[in-house]
């Protein structure tokens, strides 16, 4: 069965993400919800972009994807459902649907509106809890999507996304996120790679040669190049803390340098930090 899933900048301190699921609930009580994540940085829109493309590639067809990374709350900012492929969201219009839309096949939206939906009492700072999760629960029912609203008569919010340039045999991007290990994903995709030798990348302090299939190919506290589980190029120390260690972070710029053998001055090694 599809469940819907919940993404948001929330935490776990408060409540905010139990009042969503009780919404849905006593909408839809046999739903399955699932928690995503509700750890995205405050406001923190690319993540969520991110997060996004990373779901709609992994969960059953029919799912729907509320995603709640909303500081334009309470503004005159659309909220949007969109059929995408077969993957469905309940998102803010502010950019969260950059990267999914781009790679969907089949593209359907429209603008909730339709407030006889919506909590009967309304907060001007949670839309998710008022608008969007009765929405995705009344959609997941089994509502049809053109009784929310009407359709978009301009297209969702698109973020300017940094994409990599190549120059000559270097390829030039850079850090887009920093996971919970501090390994660092960068904007780098893993196929720009295939059939290429690695001759080093450069990070800040940080220099490694070549590309490695797993992190435990290098000793422990070494630097570790890899493509990571979403087919993007990561920098990583193995059993460390690469953001911690070499202080980089989403927007510092990683090259990739192209052709020739890696010396081994190239190759930067770090020791873990103490125990």
């Amino acid at each position: 069965m599809a469940p819907i899933t919940l993404t948001t900048d929330f935490g776990e301190r408060d409540s905010y993400v139990a009042q969503m699921k009780g919404v849905i609930a006593g909408i839809a009580p046999s739903a399955p919800v699932v928690d995503v994540t509700h750890e995205v940085p405050p406001q923190n829109i690319r993540v969520a972009a991110l997060i996004a493309e990373q779901i709609a590639a992994t969960f059953p067809p029919g799912t729907v994807h509320v995603i709640v990374v909303d500081p334009g709350v309470g503004t005159d900012r659309r909220i949007l459902l969109a059929e995408l492929d077969e993957q469905r969201f309940v998102v803010p219009d502010n950019g969260i649907l950059t990267r999914v839309w781009r790679n969907a096949k089949r593209r359907r939206a429209l603008e909730l509106t339709n407030s006889a939906l919506w909590r009967r009492v309304q907060s001007h700072t949670f839309h998710g809890r008022d608008r969007m999760a009765p929405a995705a629960a009344h959609w997941w029912a089994g509502m049809p999507l053109d009784q929310f609203g009407p359709p978009l008569d301009q297209p969702p919010v698109r973020l300017q996304w940094p994409e990599p340039q190549r120059q000559g045999e270097r390829i030039r991007g850079e850090v887009l996120y920093v996971d919970r290990f501090g390994n660092l994903a960068t904007n780098i995709p893993g196929n720009e790679l295939q059939g290429r030798h690695v001759r080093r990348i450069v990070a800040g302090p940080v220099q490694i040669g070549g590309i490695s299939a797993a992190f435990a190919e290098v000793p422990p506290g070494r630097w570790v190049a890899l493509i990571n589980s979403w087919g993007m190029l990561e920098l990583a120390v193995n059993r460390g803390d690469a953001a911690a260690l070499s202080g980089l972070k989403p927007g510092d710029p990683v090259i990739v340098e192209l052709s020739g053998a890696p010396d081994e001055e190239d190759v930067c090694i770090v020791q873990p930090p103490a125990d």
